[in-house]
Order: C-alpha cells, then sequence, then structure tokens
C-alpha cells in the first residue's frame, strides 16, 4: 500500500508542498498512508470517512478536513473549502461513483489518479476543459513489463526513513492465522475495514 500511495502521490502527480490534495477514502490501507505522505510534504489534505472509527483515524493522522460522504454532498464540500476552484490533486482509492465525483473535485490544470481503474462510460471531458491530467496507477505493471521495478525498492527505503523520523504509522486493523483467510478475505469485502489486515503464516511462537 506505502509504493501504490507514493506512486499516486508524488510519481504521478508530483505533489508540491503547499497545494492541497483530496484523499478519497482516507481511511483504508492506501488511502491512509496517503493521507501521511502528503502531510509530511507539507500540504493541505481533505479526505472522506463515513464511519466514526475512521473519522478517529483521519484524526489521528492529521488531515485537516473530513468530509462525511454518507451525510453530505462531497463536491459541493470540497468547493467551499478551496473556494470554488477544486484541489490541485485528487487520489481515488474507491473508483465508480467516487471517481466520477472525483473528476469533478479537480482544479484548473490539477490532476487525478485513480488506483482502481477508470469506470466505463464516464465522461472525462471535465477534465478535457480543465486542462488537468489523469494517471492510473498499478504497481504489479513495474514486474509484468520488467519496467522500472528498482523504484519500489528507493521508495520503501525513503518510507523507512519517514517511520523512523515517526511521521509515516502504518495503521495495522486486526491480524488473521492462515487457516483463516477466508473470513479475513470476508471482512476485507465489506470494505469496512480501517488500515490494513494481516496474515499470520505461521506462529511467531513456535510450539
Amino acid at each position: 500500500v506505502t509504493i501504490t500511495a507514493w506512486e499516486a502521490v508524488h510519481t504521478r502527480c508530483r505533489l508540491h508542498a503547499g497545494e492541497t490534495i483530496l484523499i478519497q477514502a482516507g481511511a483504508g490501507g492506501v488511502g491512509h498512508i496517503a493521507i501521511q505522505l502528503a502531510k509530511a510534504h507539507g500540504c493541505r489534505v481533505l479526505t472522506t470517512a463515513g464511519r466514526a472509527e475512521s473519522i478517529a483515524l483521519w484524526k489521528q493522522l492529521g488531515a485537516d478536513e473530513v468530509i462525511d460522504y454518507r451525510g453530505g454532498d462531497v463536491v459541493q464540500t470540497v468547493r467551499d473549502l478551496t473556494d470554488g476552484r477544486g484541489c490541485a490533486v485528487v487520489v481515488d482509492c474507491v473508483g465508480g461513483d467516487t471517481f466520477v465525483k472525483s473528476v469533478e473535485c479537480v482544479a484548473p490544470e490539477g490532476r487525478l489518479a485513480t488506483i482502481v481503474g477508470v469506470p466505463a462510460g464516464t465522461d472525462l471531458s471535465p477534465l478535457f476543459l480543465l486542462n488537468a491530467s489523469l494517471f492510473t496507477v498499478f504497481i504489479g505493471a513495474a514486474g509484468r513489463h520488467d519496467v522500472n521495478v528498482e523504484r519500489h525498492g528507493s521508495i520503501l527505503m525513503t518510507a523507512a526513513e519517514l517511520v523512523d523520523a515517526g511521521k509515516l504509522k502504518p495503521h495495522h486493523a486486526q491480524t488473521f492465522a492462515l487457516e483463516d483467510l477466508a473470513e479475513a478475505h470476508r471482512l476485507q469485502e465489506t470494505q469496512r475495514t480501517v488500515g490494513k489486515i494481516g496474515i499470520a503464516v505461521r506462529s511467531p511462537h513456535p510450539v
């Protein structure tokens, strides 16, 4: 998730210090890392959440504004918070209708990255009129096509330095034993996890 967040925020969107970024689903695995990367870079961070535990994590991670997507108009709220301009960078971690709304949140000459792809039939003409850029992020492409594989190692080295400096704190939601992998998948599919799920491949305490 750290590599995906980094590729979206830095490699693709080239986030600059002082810019405003919207991260859709900030409490998710990629989203909660992206929030911290953006804050460490000196940016104003907006994010979306819909449950109390997600909002609590958002506050812990230091995002500047949280938008309750269940109880409000995300697009209008973003416009209100940005004097009508939208965000310089938008990272979509959800897809579907959220991607469509993300398009409407991009500022003129802004950048939009999606980690789940573009829904079929989506009207991208608003991005053209804004002279905005669209990026897709799939970290599996590096290994699949043998392109810039070494960049992932560099990203992880830098991330480790941020962890050591206390600027990056991956949130571990829950750990399942390997034999309970199916249950872990069912939990993941509910889209109600906060942070990341861990799988214990073997016991840390040999019997």
